[in-house]
């Protein structure tokens, strides 16, 4: 799907919610998903900033657009949020994808080990 048909298809399942929220999304989400592969079970708004280059407020407020997260003094079971950030962003199931003119750009991004990981 086009990334401006992705945005639109944002903008519409998330009238209210700023285009900056879902990018961010992305951004703690390529984070969680390191912690959960050093095996990390839990992590505060303050370190999960810290990683991401924002301040806490701003995930704990990214986060309220869709319900409640995490345990007050305490921090977020890693894997719920993640799970919950794919189900946001739609990483939960298959999209079809096809590249039209494999040039060399095309195949350098083909043969990265980054575009056969999920999201």
């Amino acid at each position: 799907m086009p990334l401006a048909v992705v945005s639109e298809v944002i903008k519409m399942k998330f009238a209210k919610i700023p285009v900056a929220t879902i990018v961010r999304l992305s951004i703690y989400m390529r984070n969680l998903m390191e912690l959960l592969d050093n095996d990390a079970d839990v992590i505060s708004s303050e370190r999960l900033a810290k990683q991401c280059g924002v301040n806490p407020a701003q995930i704990r407020k990214d986060l309220a657009y869709f319900g409640e997260f995490g345990v007050r003094g305490v921090g977020y079971r890693i894997n719920d949020l993640v799970n919950q950030i794919k189900d946001i962003l739609g990483l939960n199931r298959p999209w079809n994808l096809a590249m039209v003119g494999l040039g060399n750009l095309g195949s350098a991004l083909m043969a990265h080990r980054n575009f056969l990981k999920p999201g």
